[in-house]
């Protein structure tokens, strides 16, 4: 059992193709989508296809999307990140926040990120 409340507690999103009657938590808040993200889906789907043809590596990843990110638009990388943290949190039963606050205790800082990635990718 998780110490967050469990799979439950990792409701989903709208969005994200839940189709509960009952509300549920997380980004249940956030409306649908008033444009479609296709061209931006398609390009992350190709970019994560070309990276598990390279054994699927976190720099093959970055490198895959990173040239695709002309046709990425910014609304639908953090759609497709909400429904990432979604699967995330409901495969190891853990919230969102609890989730995201232990990937962050994993990356790198600020101040390295200005510095030697030059922030905006």
């Amino acid at each position: 059992m998780s110490r967050t409340g469990g799979p439950a507690a990792c409701c989903g999103s709208p969005v994200c193709g839940n189709t509960w009657e009952r509300p549920v938590a997380g980004w249940s808040e956030v409306p649908e989508a008033p444009i479609s993200h296709g061209r931006s889906f398609r390009a992350m789907a190709e970019a994560f296809e070309e990276a598990a043809d390279q054994a699927a590596t976190y720099p093959e990843l970055v490198r895959a999307l990173t040239e695709r990110r002309a046709e990425i638009d910014p609304q639908a990388t953090e759609l497709a990140l909400q429904c990432i943290v979604v699967l995330a949190c409901r495969k190891v039963g853990e919230t969102p926040r609890t989730l995201l606050e232990d990937a962050f205790k994993r990356s790198p800082s600020d101040e390295y990120w200005r510095a030697a990635v030059g922030g905006r990718a």
